[in-house]
């Protein structure tokens, strides 16, 4: 295999190229890195006690990229209440494990009252090549306005 074909390959599945040697990459490092996040350090740096619920929501974030995010849609999945799916999502923001964006519009109040898009950090976690670039997209935005 060539060298750009194995640089192409690796960025496809993992986002870093030191992963493409393992077996599976783009899941092994994904879930081992998730699994030790939520389990130690949350779990140290928070009051949450649910980490079966908490695993359980990041875990349905993949299948959400892209789309506005409905706080009612994923409690009902994980069955928890709204307000702790919110705080939940305001703990992976601030661990990097996810980011929003805003809709842009002229019309301020409805930019504020519309459902913002979730996209994940890890995008090793999203199967479709698709919704894997719109998330690349939306990273590139992210750090142009961190920037």
């Amino acid at each position: 295999m060539r060298q750009g074909t194995v640089v192409r390959h690796a960025r496809e599945i993992a986002g870093y190229i030191g992963l493409h040697y393992a077996t599976r990459p783009d899941l092994l490092w994904s879930n081992n890195y998730q699994h030790q996040l939520i389990r130690e350090d949350i779990r140290d740096l928070t009051q949450i006690k649910k980490f079966d619920s908490l695993e359980i929501l990041y875990s349905l974030l993949p299948l959400k990229v892209g789309n506005p995010l409905s706080l009612s849609s994923l409690n009902t999945d994980v069955q928890v209440s709204v307000d702790s799916v919110k705080t939940w999502l305001e703990v992976f923001e601030i661990h990097y494990l996810i980011f929003q964006i805003s809709p842009w519009t002229h019309k301020i109040p409805r930019a504020i009252k519309k459902e913002k898009k979730v996209y994940i950090f890890d995008y090793a976690q999203i199967n479709d090549r698709g919704i894997r670039f719109e998330n690349m997209v939306g990273l590139e935005l992210y750090k142009a306005i961190l920037n």
